[in-house]
């Protein structure tokens, strides 16, 4: 499997659970500047539900300074730091 293919699916799991857990907080389409917002940053923030949703979902562990980046993140930045925890996750469990 090639990284595309990967990074993919991880961004496709992310934008449901964001969009899934999110959606009280979010820019809705009807407001005045989502038309512009091609890729939102995220915002999440420690310890909040969301945060917990992700590490559910993808079975990883944010910790504080890593859900910090979370924050001011896009979409497609949050998706590329998951899937390098996810492979470093993965290395870790290999090499033990």
């Amino acid at each position: 499997m090639t990284a595309e293919p990967v990074q993919d699916e991880v961004l496709s799991r992310l934008m449901r659970v964001y969009s899934e857990v999110s959606g009280a907080r979010r820019v809705t389409v009807e407001s005045q500047m989502c038309e512009f917002w091609e890729d939102p940053t995220v915002e999440i923030l420690v310890d909040s539900d969301e945060l917990n949703a992700l590490e559910l979902e993808f079975d990883i562990e944010f910790d504080d300074d890593t859900a910090m980046e979370l924050y001011d993140a896009t979409l497609h930045a949050a998706a590329m730091l998951i899937k390098k925890m996810i492979q470093e996750q993965s290395d870790r469990n290999h090499d033990s």
